[in-house]
C-alpha cells in the first residue's frame, strides 16, 4: 500500500512536469527523422569528370558503358585542367582521364591505363568511385572477351579441336585499381576480369572469365544474395540501432532528475524521515517512468515500420521483453546519477553525455567494435546499449533467432543487475549519508 501510494505520487509528479511526456513521446519521433533521413550510409549516384584523349570505338565503348551505368553521372571535360578545377571545387567526385594510347594499348594487347583522381577527403566516396569504376571496367573487359571469344567460335567452327584453341587465345578483361586504375588485357591467356558492385544495395550479377587448366575457357557467374536486407539499405540497419540511442537517451534523462529534484525541492527529508524502505523507494522512482519508457519503444517501433518502411520479423512480446530489460539498465544509470550529483542541471548534462555518446559510439551499430583498441573495447562492456542493439537488429531483420539473441539477453539481465545494485547501495536513508 505505501509502494502504490509513492507510486501515485511520482504519476503526480509527471502529470504536472510536461516535459516527461514530451521527452517520451515526442523527442523519439524527432530523434528517428533525425536518424532516419539524415545517417545514410547508401552511396549516390558519383559525379565523374571525364577526360579522352582517345577517340577510338574502344574509348567509346567504354564510355557508352560508364554513361549507362545508374552509378555514374558522366559529364565531359575539355582538358585535365577543367576536369581537376571540378574535382578541387566538389562538383565533381571523381576525375577519370583515358589516355590517347588506350585503344593501341588493347588492340596490341599491352596493359591500357585508366588515371582517376579522387577526393581523398572524402574516403567512402573515394573508394565508391574506385570501385564502381573497378566493376563498370571489368564487365566491360568481359564482355569485350566473350565478343572475341565468339568471333573466333564462328571461324574455327569446322573444326573442334581449333575451335578450343582459338577460345583460349581470346581477349581478356583486367580491373582497374587504385589512383591509377588499370584495365588489363592480353592475347596470350583467356584473363579473370571480374565484376562486383557495391554501395547502391542492388542485386547484380557479376561474370568473370577463367582459363581452366583444361585449357578451356569457363564463365564464372556470382550472383549475391543479401540476406535478412534484400534492398541492402543501410537504413534498415541504422534504424535498430537508432531506437537503441534513442531509448538509452529517454531512460537515463528521466530517471536522472527525478532524485535530484527531491533534493532541491527539500520534499528528501520528509521521504527519509517515513518509514519507506529503500525498495519502495527505488520502485516507485522505477515503476512510473518505466511504463513512459515501454510507451517510447512503442513509438519508435510504429516510426521504423511505418514512416521508414524497417520490416519488424519478432513477435512484439519478445522485442518488448527485451526493450524491458534493457530499460532496467538505462533508468537505473539515470537514478545513479541523480543520487550521486543531487543537482538537476548537472545531473541533466552528465546523463547526456553518459546515454548519446557512449551509445553511439560504443554499441557498435556504427562502429565496428572489434576494430577498437583493447581498453576501449573493455570499457564497452559497461554499456548495456552494446547487447541491446545488436538484439534489436536481429529482431527487426531476422527475428526470433535465438542463437544470436541468448547470450546479449543474458548479459543485458547482468547488465541490469550491475546498475540496479549500484543504485540501491547509492540510495541513502539518513540525512547524513
Amino acid at each position: 500500500m505505501r509502494l502504490l501510494a509513492l507510486i501515485v505520487k511520482e504519476f503526480r509528479q509527471v502529470r504536472r512536469d510536461s516535459s516527461s511526456i514530451l521527452l517520451a513521446f515526442v523527442l523519439p519521433i524527432l530523434m528517428l527523422m533525425l536518424f532516419g533521413y539524415c545517417v545514410n550510409l547508401d552511396s549516390s549516384v558519383t559525379e565523374l569528370a571525364l577526360v579522352t584523349d582517345d577517340e577510338s570505338p574502344e574509348a567509346h565503348s567504354l564510355l557508352d558503358r560508364l554513361q549507362g551505368t545508374p552509378y555514374f553521372h558522366v559529364e565531359r571535360a575539355a582538358d585535365e585542367r577543367e576536369a581537376m578545377e571540378r574535382l578541387r571545387r566538389g562538383t565533381a567526385h571523381g576525375a577519370l582521364i583515358i589516355p590517347s594510347d588506350f585503344s593501341r594499348d588493347c588492340a596490341s594487347g599491352e596493359t591500357p591505363r585508366l588515371l582517376l583522381a579522387t577526393d581523398g577527403s572524402v574516403p567512402n566516396t573515394a573508394q565508391f568511385t574506385q570501385l564502381y569504376l573497378q566493376s563498370v571496367c571489368s564487365s566491360w573487359l568481359a564482355e569485350r572477351a566473350a565478343a572475341a571469344e565468339g568471333a573466333a567460335g564462328v571461324a574455327a567452327s569446322g573444326d573442334s579441336s581449333s575451335s578450343s584453341t582459338a577460345a583460349s587465345a581470346t581477349l581478356s578483361g583486367g580491373s582497374t585499381t587504385g589512383s591509377a586504375g588499370t584495365c588489363s588485357a592480353g592475347a596470350s591467356s583467356a584473363g579473370a576480369g571480374s565484376a562486383s558492385s557495391s554501395g547502391s544495395g542492388a542485386s547484380s550479377t557479376s561474370t568473370a572469365s577463367a582459363d581452366l587448366s583444361s585449357g578451356t575457357t569457363a564463365t564464372v557467374e556470382v550472383v549475391p544474395l543479401y540476406r535478412f536486407n534484400s534492398a541492402a539499405l543501410s537504413r534498415r540497419y541504422i534504424l535498430p540501432g537508432s531506437i537503441a540511442v534513442v531509448i538509452s537517451f529517454v531512460g537515463t534523462f528521466l530517471t536522472a532528475m527525478v532524485v535530484a529534484r527531491e533534493w532541491e525541492r527539500g520534499t528528501m527529508e520528509l521521504l527519509l524521515a517515513s518509514p519507506m524502505t529503500r525498495a519502495e523507494f527505488i520502485l516507485s522512482k522505477l515503476i512510473p517512468y518505466f511504463l513512459l519508457g515501454v510507451g517510447a519503444m512503442a513509438v519508435c517501433t510504429l516510426a521504423a515500420t511505418l514512416i521508414f518502411d524497417v520490416p519488424l520479423r519478432a513477435p512484439l512480446w519478445l522485442l518488448f521483453g527485451i526493450t524491458s530489460i534493457f530499460l532496467l539498465s538505462v533508468l537505473a544509470i539515470g537514478l545513479l546519477i541523480s543520487t550521486l550529483l543531487r543537482s538537476q542541471y548537472t545531473a541533466s548534462l552528465v546523463s547526456l553525455n553518459v546515454s548519446v555518446l557512449p551509445t553511439i559510439m560504443l554499441s557498435g551499430f556504427i562502429f565496428e567494435i572489434s576494430s577498437m583498441p583493447g581498453w576501449v573495447q573493455a570499457v564497452s562492456y559497461l554499456i548495456p546499449a552494446r547487447y541491446f542493439a545488436p538484439s534489436l537488429s536481429t529482431l527487426f531483420l531476422a527475428g526470433a533467432e535465438w542463437a544470436a539473441l541468448l547470450l546479449n539477453l543474458l548479459l543485458l539481465v547482468l547488465s541490469a543487475l550491475f546498475w540496479l545494485g549500484l543504485v540501491f547501495l547509492s540510495t541513502p536513508k539518513r540525512l547524513d549519508s
